[in-house]
């Protein structure tokens, strides 16, 4: 079986349980415009994103997102370690010695207890820095499977998990229905780091302000910039409603309330 297969397959797996996951245009209401932007980067795709999330979802008790992981398969067992683990740390049973059905406990193969639900382990993951934060929602990337949000109102546990209520209205810069980002900390992306940004270039030669244009080694078209700073695509976002590298590092940002 192919990957992506298998990929589809352990998806519909996932919205057949009682897990009520969202599709991937469902997690957040929103519209493209290019109100408020010169007509040169309009015109190359440059686009803002009204995003609207109004949602319930599953947290850990400090009210940070809880996720599950396409490649568990459901076993009860997890396979995120290592590296993955680093991103993706586990849900704790802490104090728990057992829970009641549908809950669990999984030892892991590094001994960590970690809390399952309908067989799935759960996680949080290191870069939501907010309680109600949820970058990590539809993320694909190294090799690996997609990840879910939870929206089950029964996943609840008195001293594990609570329900938070998101109502947050969000408006940012996205080009081919791709988020943009900024790192002040960088003057370029380069080496590695290209690994996982791409130069956001586009077919000008002049751009009008706030916009700007820079050149980029071994392109034959231009970067565009942000009130001087360089713009860059996240290579894992696959929707212009999701935004997995907000806080990558604790340093990449999309480009919010964008003007003129």
């Amino acid at each position: 079986m192919d990957k992506t297969m298998k990929h589809f397959l352990i998806s519909a797996l996932i919205a057949a349980t009682s897990f009520s996951i969202f599709s991937s245009t469902a997690q957040a209401g929103g519209k493209l415009t290019n109100q408020n932007l010169p007509n040169d980067v309009a015109s190359v795709g440059v686009e803002v994103y009204k995003r609207h999330d109004k949602l319930s979802l599953v947290t850990n008790t400090e009210g940070y997102t809880l996720y599950t992981f396409a490649d568990d398969e459901g076993t009860g067992r997890s396979t995120c370690y290592d590296v993955c683990n680093t991103f993706w740390p586990p849900l704790e049973a802490g104090e728990f010695e057992e829970l009641p059905a549908p809950f669990g406990i999984h030892v892991r193969d590094d001994g960590v207890r970690q809390v399952t639900y309908d067989n799935w382990p759960l996680y949080t993951f290191i870069h939501d820095l907010e309680p109600g934060d949820f970058n990590g929602h539809l993320f694909e990337g190294g090799g690996l499977g997609m990840w879910f949000i939870i929206r089950d109102k029964n996943a609840l546990h008195d001293g594990l998990t609570k329900l938070r209520k998101i109502n947050k209205k969000t408006k940012y810069l996205v080009l081919h229905q791709r988020p943009l980002y900024v790192n002040p900390a960088i003057s370029s992306c380069e080496g590695p780091c290209l690994d996982t940004w791409t130069p956001a270039v586009v077919d000008l030669t002049e751009a009008s302000e706030p916009f700007g244009l820079v050149a980029v080694p071994f392109q034959e078209k231009l970067q565009l910039t942000y009130k001087g700073e360089p713009l860059y695509l996240f290579n894992f976002d696959h929707y212009v409603n999701v935004t997995v590298g907000r806080n990558f590092n604790r340093e990449w940002d999309i480009i919010k309330n964008p003007k003129k």
